[in-house]
């Protein structure tokens, strides 16, 4: 049968209770006692603000209304403005001078003596240029006044095309200033548009030309704002500032107040909240005191029936081993709980190691399906590249032919007429001269710039003494224009006038039929035309072919000797254009080296390796190759002016995750088919690399 609780249990019960809610009252009179603080004291700061912008804007509304009457009579009426502007000065006790300006910001009238001469410059003449677009009062920052020692402030109003400016005693308004804030009990002080003092707070103070600095540094982050609140460093400590701005002067009135200001408002009301939360206490003490008496009570009593011999019948019913009862069942219940909180931890556990195994699947499933799409990518390109190759050849060679024949012409007609001299003795020397020159013609050798100009001009002086004695009727030909005919044999490789292929051809252009020389020498251009052509096919033809065995490489028939050096002079042909402009490249090779190696892996290597290099160095700066061979080994290392590979990147330089952990540092390309290639052909490869220099060492079996 259920029991009744004791009166112990029920006084340990409402101990804790009673405990428990003296910690909440406490705790949350000292978080309402802290906020309630705060909050006074930003009142009482908002409230001393918003009292000094009032007081200001009452008190500089006598100025700005004598300025205002001012205008009013001057805008009435043209006469007597010298008079108006002395009465209304004389009538105020912070005016100074009051000037009126003309459209380019000179005084036309003014109540200073001193400034009565038309013309005179006035140091307000800037300010009006600030507010002659705008209507409605200015006020200027301060500046030095006339008198030395004195200092003053404009307040100035637009009329139309010309401008009334007060100036303003800065002394008399700053003292008028000082006695509306001396009743505050914080420090109150106002500064101006440039955070310059007008008044201080600290009375102490003697020059208060100072400048409020955090102020600036808060107008710089928010421009527009009107009130800013921010700390600032003393030496007495820290105080918190609130800047109120006074509307339509650009001043700021500064409250501050020490941080600990909250708390020592708080601090007063600390007693109060330590008696009630002492009273608590007590409270608490007495009923756990209580608790104790009664349930060392309940004790005795269980001990003295238990040994009783008549009563040891109803000692299973008695409370004490009721208490033993729920504590076994609390027990049990606690060890059920905690045997369920490790197997709910152990299924995250397993939960989590789960996640992880998911995650690297997933991971490994993007890599495999990028590596395909790469792949696919590449298939793609190889067929397209075949494609263009197969469709390159046909006028490449077409081009190659048209160009063999059309110097064979050029080349037979020069024949005729050198071995008829006869018709022409002049003409015939001058066509065997140029099909030497043209027969023996490298595109490789002609001569450009300075070495072109130096050599055109000797020819052109050679020209003209020999085309002088010409007469005007022998001489018609626009084509014996020396400078034209200078260049043409230049281009040729005609260079020297002295030589006898050039004094034949010159004698042929002095003759009485300059025609045939000139039509010998266009079809001497043409064979050397057709040479550069074809050279250019070649050249071509070759490009073409390395991109056609890249895009479609021999099926494979395992390892067989390959020239490295060819190979390597093979790719560079295929990043040719890539080369050719910008890098610098510089090969040295030793000799024609041999390794024993699939083709297909050996280009696939190298162009690898080789388009890492330029797109490392951004296709600008040094590329070099150096191709050796020691007793049983081919060394191949390729160094580039790139960025370098930081230490700390250099052992997984050859994992394929490489790229996208090396994101915004050298990367280049993924080098990870690099090293699979060079340790299936019992190969080596490493990287040194510093600022400026990135070099990679290929070690590979030499084959003899």
């Amino acid at each position: 049968m259920r029991r009744k609780p004791s009166l112990s249990a029920l006084l340990s019960f409402m101990t804790l209770l009673v405990g428990f809610c003296g910690l909440l009252v406490y705790g949350a009179s000292m978080m309402v006692g802290v906020r309630y603080a705060r909050q006074s004291a930003k009142a009482e700061t908002e409230r001393l603000a918003t009292l000094v912008v009032s007081s200001v804007q009452a008190l500089l509304r006598e100025p700005e209304t004598a300025l205002e009457s001012a205008a009013a009579l001057i805008s009435a009426s043209a006469a007597y403005q010298f008079e108006v502007l002395e009465g209304i000065r004389t009538a105020s006790p912070f005016l100074r001078t009051l000037s009126l300006l003309d459209a380019e910001g000179r005084v036309a009238q003014s109540s200073s003596a001193g400034l009565r001469m038309l013309g005179a410059d006035l140091s307000g003449a800037s300010f009006y240029r600030s507010i002659r677009d705008e209507p409605g009062m200015h006020w200027s920052s301060i500046y030095a006044g006339i008198d030395e020692g004195r200092r003053e402030i404009s307040l100035g109003i637009a009329l139309g095309e010309r401008a009334l400016i007060a100036n303003i005693d800065f002394e008399e308004l700053s003292r008028r200033l000082e006695l509306l804030l001396e009743g505050a009990d914080l420090g109150l002080s106002l500064v101006d548009g440039g955070a310059g003092y007008i008044t201080h707070g600290d009375r102490g103070k003697v020059d208060r030309r100072e400048t409020e600095q955090e102020l600036i540094n808060e107008r710089i982050k928010a421009p527009r704002a009107a009130r800013y609140s921010y700390a600032k460093r003393l030496p007495t400590g820290t105080v918190s500032v609130v800047a109120v701005q006074v509307p339509e002067t650009g001043w700021y009135a500064l409250v501050e107040r020490p941080e600990s200001i909250a708390f020592d408002a708080f601090r007063s009301s600390l007693p109060l909240v330590s008696i009630m939360a002492a009273a608590v206490i007590l409270a608490a003490s007495a009923l756990s005191l209580l608790a104790s008496r009664s349930l060392l009570a309940d004790v005795r009593a269980a001990g003295r029936e238990y040994g009783d011999p008549e009563a040891g019948a109803l000692a299973k019913d008695y409370p004490i081993e009721l208490h033993f009862r729920e504590t076994d069942a609390i027990r049990r219940a606690a060890r059920d709980a905690a045997l369920r909180m490790r197997a709910k931890d152990a299924a995250n556990e397993r939960l989590e190691a789960l996640n992880v195994r998911l995650a690297q699947t997933l991971d490994e499933l993007s890599r495999a399906q990028e590596a395909l799409l790469e792949s696919e990518r590449l298939a793609v390109q190889g067929t397209m590249a075949a494609a263009m190759a197969h469709e390159l050849n046909t006028p490449i060679a077409a081009a190659d032919s048209a160009a063999s024949a059309a110097a064979s012409a050029a080349g037979d007609i020069l024949g005729y007429v050198a071995k008829n001299p006869s018709w022409d003795p002049k003409a015939s020397a001058a066509a065997s001269a140029l099909e030497t020159a043209a027969g023996g013609y490298d595109p490789a050798k002609a001569l450009t710039g300075p070495d072109r100009r130096k050599a055109t001009r000797s020819m052109e002086k050679a020209l003209v003494q020999a085309l002088s004695g010409l007469k005007e009727s022998e001489a018609k030909l626009e084509e014996l224009e020396p400078v034209v005919l200078a260049s043409r044999l230049v281009d040729l490789g005609v260079t020297e006038p002295g030589s006898k292929s050039a004094l034949s051809i010159i004698n042929a252009f002095c003759s009485d039929r300059p025609e045939a020389a000139l039509s010998c020498l266009s079809a001497a251009e043409i064979i050397a035309s057709c040479r550069v052509a074809r050279a250019a096919m070649a050249k071509a033809h070759a490009v073409v072919g390395s991109i056609k065995a890249y895009a479609e490489p021999e099926e494979s028939e395992g390892q067989r000797p390959i020239s490295l050096s060819a190979m390597l002079e093979e790719v560079l042909g295929l990043l040719y254009i890539r080369t050719k402009k910008g890098v610098e490249l510089s090969l040295a090779i030793e000799g024609d080296i041999w390794i024993k190696a699939e083709p297909g892996n050996v280009q696939r290597m190298l162009l690898i390796l080789l388009s890492n290099a330029l797109d490392a160095m951004a296709y600008r700066g040094h590329l070099g190759l150096r191709l050796s061979a020691s007793r049983d080994k081919a060394v191949l290392q390729i160094e580039d002016s790139g960025p370098s590979i930081a230490a700390e990147l250099m052992s997984e330089l050859w994992k394929p995750d490489f790229l996208a952990r090396s994101k915004g540092r050298r990367g280049g390309i993924n080098l990870s088919p690099v090293k699979e290639l060079v340790s299936a052909m019992n190969g080596d490869i490493k990287c040194a690399s510093a600022p400026g220099r990135t070099i990679f060492t290929v070690s590979l079996p030499r084959y003899t």
